[in-house]
Order: structure tokens, then C-alpha cells, then sequence
């Protein structure tokens, strides 16, 4: 099976829309993914700060603690170049999720040696002044609010000289930056593209410092990671470590690495994909199955395509895609349609610990449209 193709996924070129693994020289696919990802042009029709995308209405509904069924997780990223949290704090619709992950803290030198921030990308200093505000929204509707750290491509490059530097103070400086705003959980997302074992021995170490902190916390906060198989075997030493796994399952195939339009999280796959973190020693019940909201668009020859957001497919398309495949007058667009996103939502609930969804901003706004709600409803508690 043909996997991963471009950057790690969780960086402003990558991550943002799910792109992994091996180095990229095509010069059109990074600007392809600059622009998807950057505050400076949206992939999309909508501006990458809207708030439209799982908006729900503004009144109490988003705060309802009875709407699904909690025993499982239901994770959401919301990347810092999706807008100002204040404006998610209205609209998000909470009560669709378990856990949202703010993606990604920002570790930077400061006066007092090694700081830990979370802000808006293009923001020079300081924290995201809707943060508190964000985060009690999110408690009063029993989320519990994580904060994601490294990334992909130059964010995951930036974390991981901290973590051979001074793993230990790096665990410090987090616990108590999540400590400090009522956070609930950290999110390791360590997607270097150029694994080393010096890299891996110094993450193991930062790990069970990072767990010793969180534990002695009166919230005893949780530890996650994002996880793929590409990339294993940092994690695998210490996989007890954690109290979940987000489970990358997508970008299996995808432009440039493939020339023929296929889908890149086949159910089959992913499950593939579920199953290898089982066989590793990951419980069922703590791998949390990792969803797409957006899709690929191949068009043109030698495999040329570009990321596009499951709203930026309406969109296009015209209208809510019933299919995994879709073939408009110059493109092929494969992606996860709400169908298979419900069937994956209802096999996560039944065999696993549960959905996660990257990421927040792709979606598309109202009930009908929407894969948030689609999730939801696939959730409900019985």
C-alpha cells in the first residue's frame, strides 16, 4: 500500500490539511499548501478566520451536557489559523465533542528562559486573549479543552531541538502552562520527518517527565498523542504513557506521490491503520479513530492536485457530495462523505475509543451540511 505522501500533517504546511510523511521537492504543491493553511488565503471560499464553518446556534443548545454519549471520545482540533477563539466561543457547537484540542502551542526563548504560549499564527507575543474565556465555555458544556504541542514540518522541527535540548524543563514549562489557564489535557503531535534515535530516546524521556507533571495535578490531566504508523517508533516505549491516541487514519494516498485518483481513508484503511496501534499494545478503548473533514482535488497530469476543505467541496460541487468520489468538468475530488463519516463515527463508537476529527475549520456551516453533526448525531446517547 502506497502511504503518506507530503509533509507531517499538523503543520501550517501540512497537518492543516493532513498531508504526511516523506520529503516533497514540487515547488506547486508548497504554495498549494502555504496558501490552504496561512491566515494570508484560504483554501476555500470562507475566510480562514470564520466561524461559520460547525457553527451552531447561539443559543443554549451548545452548552447541552446530555447530547451525546460521553464514554467515548469525540476529539476536535481547531488550528490557530482558523480565527480568534472569542469567535468560536460563540458558535462552536460543544455539545457535538468530548475534547477540543488547540493546535499549537508555541515554545519560543523569552527573558526567563524557555516560555510556552498559545496565540494566533501571525501573533508576535503573548497569549490568545479569548482563551479564559474559550475555556469556560468549554467546561460549563463538560469539554475537556487540550492543548496541542509540535506539529508538522517546521513546528515539529522547532519542537523537537527542545526536546533534545532539555526534555525535562520542556515538560515543566507545559504542565504548568496548562496548569495555569485550566487546561485539561496535552496532546503530544511529534511528526518529524527525519526520525532519529537520539530524537526518539529524548521524546520517551520527555513523555514520562510530561506525564509525571500532569499527574500531579489536582485535575490529573490527560496525555494524548497523534500517532501513525509511519512514524512509530518514538511512541512505542512509551505508548502506557498516554490515556489516548488520536489515530491519523487518512492520507493514504494523495497528490503528488499518486498520479491516479484514489481515496486516501477508505474505511478499510483505516481500519488498517486502528488495528496496527492494537497489535502494538494500544487498547481498543484508548484509540481514538482520526477522521478527515477535508478531501483531495487530482487534476491535470503527473498527479497534480491541491488540498480542499469539505466546505470548500460543497462549494464547489454545488451541493452536500453523497459519494467518496467526485468528478466535476476538470477534476477528480476524492474525500470522506458524511455517509462513510457517519459509518465511521458508528464503527468508532462500537469497537474503538472513539472519533477524531481534523480538523474544525474544514467544515461546512448548518445542520445539514455540516459532518460535526453527522457525528452527533452518531453519537447520541441511547
Amino acid at each position: 500500500m502506497q502511504r503518506r505522501s507530503f509533509f507531517g500533517r499538523h503543520a501550517t504546511l501540512g497537518r492543516c490539511f493532513g498531508a504526511r510523511s516523506g520529503a516533497l521537492s514540487s515547488a506547486t504543491v508548497l504554495l498549494a499548501l502555504t496558501t490552504a493553511c496561512s491566515n494570508a488565503g484560504p483554501a476555500v471560499n470562507h475566510s480562514p478566520g470564520s466561524v461559520e464553518s460547525v457553527a451552531s446556534n447561539t443559543d443554549d443548545s451548545n452548552t447541552d451536557k446530555s447530547n451525546i454519549d460521553k464514554s467515548k471520545y469525540v476529539v476536535g482540533y481547531l488550528p490557530n489559523w482558523r480565527g480568534a477563539l472569542s469567535g468560536w466561543t460563540r458558535t462552536l457547537d460543544f455539545s457535538a465533542l468530548t475534547h477540543v484540542t488547540l493546535a499549537f502551542a508555541t515554545v519560543e526563548t523569552g527573558t526567563d528562559g524557555l516560555e510556552v504560549h498559545y496565540r494566533q499564527d501571525g501573533a508576535k507575543s503573548g497569549d490568545e486573549p479569548g482563551l479564559a474565556a474559550f475555556v469556560d465555555k468549554a467546561h460549563a458544556a463538560t469539554v475537556k479543552v487540550c492543548l496541542a504541542v509540535a506539529g508538522g514540518g517546521t513546528r515539529s522541527e522547532a519542537f523537537a531541538e527542545e526536546i533534545l535540548k532539555a526534555p525535562k524543563e520542556l515538560a515543566d514549562k507545559v504542565a504548568k502552562y496548562a496548569e495555569t489557564h485550566d487546561l485539561d489535557c496535552i496532546d503530544v503531535d511529534q511528526e518529524e520527518q527525519g526520525p532519529t534515535r537520539a530524537l526518539d530516546d529524548k521524546y520517551g524521556e520527555f513523555i514520562r517527565e510530561l506525564r509525571l507533571e500532569l499527574n500531579k495535578n489536582k485535575k490529573h490531566m490527560q496525555l494524548s498523542a497523534a500517532v501513525a504508523s509511519w512514524n512509530p517508533n518514538k511512541v512505542l516505549p512509551v505508548i502506557d504513557q498516554f490515556d489516548f491516541l488520536n489515530v491519523m487514519a487518512y492520507d493514504f494516498y494523495n497528490p503528488p506521490a499518486l498520479e491516479t485518483p484514489t481515496q486516501g481513508s477508505s474505511i478499510a484503511d483505516a481500519q488498517q491503520e486502528l488495528e496496527y496501534w492494537f497489535s502494538k499494545g494500544a487498547p481498543k478503548s484508548k484509540l481514538v479513530w482520526g477522521v478527515p473533514f477535508y478531501g483531495f482535488e487530482w487534476s491535470g497530469a503527473g498527479g497534480n492536485g491541491n488540498p480542499v476543505t469539505y466546505s470548500g467541496i460543497i462549494q464547489e460541487f454545488g451541493k452536500v457530495p453523497t459519494e467518496d468520489r467526485l468528478v466535476t468538468q476538470t477534476s477528480i475530488i476524492t474525500l470522506n462523505s458524511s455517509a462513510t463519516i457517519q459509518r465511521k463515527a458508528e464503527l468508532a463508537k462500537e469497537s474503538y475509543g472513539g472519533l477524531m476529527i481534523w480538523e474544525l475549520g474544514q467544515d461546512a456551516t448548518g445542520d445539514e451540511q455540516s459532518l460535526l453533526q453527522v457525528v452527533k448525531r452518531a453519537n447520541k446517547q441511547k
